[in-house]
C-alpha cells in the first residue's frame, strides 16, 4: 500500500466533520419592534452563527442564516417573572428547521445553543 491510500480516506473523514461542525452553534440576539404586539412574519431577528464566521445577521421569518441550512420558522415571544426583581425576564423564542433534515431546534433569546444536540 502507499500512502495515497491512506490519505484520501483521512482527507474525506476531515471533510465529513468540517461539513457537519460548520454551523453548530447560533445565538438569537435580537429582534426589532414589540414582540408582545408586533406581526412575527414582520419582523428582523439578529442571529450569530459562531462557528459560521461569527457576523451578526438579520433575519425574517422564511430565511435561511447564511453560512448555515438552518430556515427560520417561528418566533413566540415569551416572558419568565425574575424572582430578584420582581419585573418579567425577556426568554422569547426562535425556531429553526434544517433544510436538509427537518430537525428543529429553538433558540431563546441571548443564549448560545448548540445547533447538535
Amino acid at each position: 500500500m502507499n500512502a495515497r491510500h491512506f490519505l484520501l480516506p483521512a482527507l474525506a473523514c476531515a471533510a465529513a466533520m468540517a461539513q457537519t461542525s460548520a454551523s453548530d452553534r447560533i445565538k438569537f440576539q435580537a429582534y426589532d419592534g414589540d414582540g408582545r404586539k408586533a406581526q412575527p412574519e414582520k419582523m428582523a431577528f439578529q442571529v450569530i452563527a459562531l462557528d459560521a464566521g461569527a457576523r451578526s445577521r438579520f433575519v425574517m421569518i422564511g430565511d435561511v442564516i447564511e453560512g448555515t441550512k438552518w430556515r427560520v420558522v417561528k418566533f413566540e415571544f415569551k416572558e419568565v417573572p425574575n424572582p430578584g426583581t420582581g419585573e418579567g425576564t425577556n426568554v422569547s423564542e426562535l425556531t429553526l428547521r434544517h433544510t436538509e433534515t427537518g430537525r428543529t431546534v429553538v433558540l431563546v433569546l441571548n443564549k448560545v445553543i448548540d445547533t447538535t444536540k
